[in-house]
């Protein structure tokens, strides 16, 4: 319940964000168990982001810790709280936000 609970705050963040045109961007979401602690969560999300292309690889906080980058157009973030881990990735037209969180979440699998 809470892994339900910080997805929806994070992506109402996400959402509310003010956006630079008329068309929202894409957003795509996962959330799964993760059994590994968060060292292993944390260094498995920085090599997904490496392993795809993505940069500016940035890790932030320390109870729940996320993990930011970008590509492109598309901005994301993975989630490593308690046990589990929750892959959010925003921007880009058509499946480009689908296929990206699809890439991540593959990595973040236990």
């Amino acid at each position: 319940m809470r892994k339900l609970a910080a997805a929806a705050v994070l992506t109402a963040a996400i959402v509310a964000a003010p956006a630079p045109s008329h068309a929202a961007p894409a957003l795509s979401w996962l959330s799964d168990d993760f059994d590994e602690d968060q060292n292993v969560c944390v260094s498995r999300a920085k090599g997904a982001f490496a392993q795809e292309g993505w940069t500016g690889i940035l890790v932030q906080g320390t109870a729940g810790i996320s993990v930011n980058a970008n590509k492109g157009k598309l901005a994301a973030v993975i989630l490593c709280i308690e046990s589990s881990v929750i892959v959010v990735v925003s921007g880009g037209d058509g499946d480009l936000a689908t296929n990206g969180r699809d890439r991540l979440g593959y990595y973040m699998k236990d």
